[in-house]
């Protein structure tokens, strides 16, 4: 075990009710409290539980869910995981809208929208800093888009954070600290507003209520009376794009 605190075990292969074949890889974390399974758009299965339990136990939840798997995996297939790249000609999704991006030696390395295109000076780059160009940009980008609505949701639920930051989280979306500073993925700009209206309002309300209780989900309810809609489509959102 390394010291994050993860192990990832071989991959197993279990078939579902049609004898299809299942495999997915089995990750032990200390942070994990239970097992979770989660279905990736490039088909990967991965099952998250505590050091401690028995491989048979992992074995048993996955069998239960293994028309769950099946079904998300066929689903996946049908509706591909977009690809969000960073290229000349490309298209990159910002809050809803498609941009065209444009490699010239006149762009900043940041990014400037220009209509519907977007310029960089991006000629000659490598993949990796392509992609941190592109991260540095949807920063920029969702940190002028919460300079403009934190306010409005401020006056909205009464309630504001100490400061606000935007963070390069990998899976999580946004988290309120104990200090009351309220942080956000920036990759949420590449979703449409109002799945990142969602995630402001989600978040300011952690600053009333630390945990996912009853309370909590009523008073988001009580500012957005489309909760379950716009959970559905952050989880839409979030699992058909893929940053490379």
């Amino acid at each position: 075990m390394g010291s994050s605190g993860c192990e990832m075990g071989k991959e197993t292969v279990m078939s579902d009710s049609r004898g299809e074949a299942i495999g997915y890889s089995i990750v032990r974390n200390t942070r994990s409290s239970r097992i979770r399974i989660a279905v990736y758009p490039d088909g990967r299965v991965v099952v998250r539980c505590p050091p401690g339990v028995a491989p048979a136990s992992v074995d048993s939840f996955v069998e239960e869910n293994t028309e769950w798997i099946a079904k998300t995996l066929s689903r996946m297939k049908s509706e591909p995981a977009r690809i969000v790249t960073l290229r000349h000609g490309a298209s990159i999704p910002l809050f809803g809208k498609d941009y065209t991006v444009v490699f010239d030696d006149e762009g900043p390395a940041c990014g400037r929208i220009e209509g519907r295109n977007v310029r960089f000076n991006g000629k000659g780059i490598d993949s990796k800093a392509a992609l941190r160009m592109l991260f540095r940009f949807y920063e920029t980008e969702l940190q002028a888009y919460l300079l403009d609505r934190i306010e409005d949701m401020e006056r909205l639920t009464g309630l504001a954070a100490s400061s606000y930051r935007v963070r390069a989280y990998k899976s999580k979306w946004g988290s309120c600290s104990p200090e009351g500073v309220v942080s956000f993925n920036l990759k949420l700009a590449a979703f449409q507003s109002e799945v990142v209206d969602y995630v402001i309002i989600h978040e300011l309300c952690h600053l009333r209520h630390r945990n996912h209780s009853k309370a909590f989900w009523r008073l988001v309810g009580k500012y957005m009376g489309d909760v379950q809609e716009r959970r559905a489509r952050l989880r839409r959102e979030a699992k058909s794009h893929e940053f490379v």
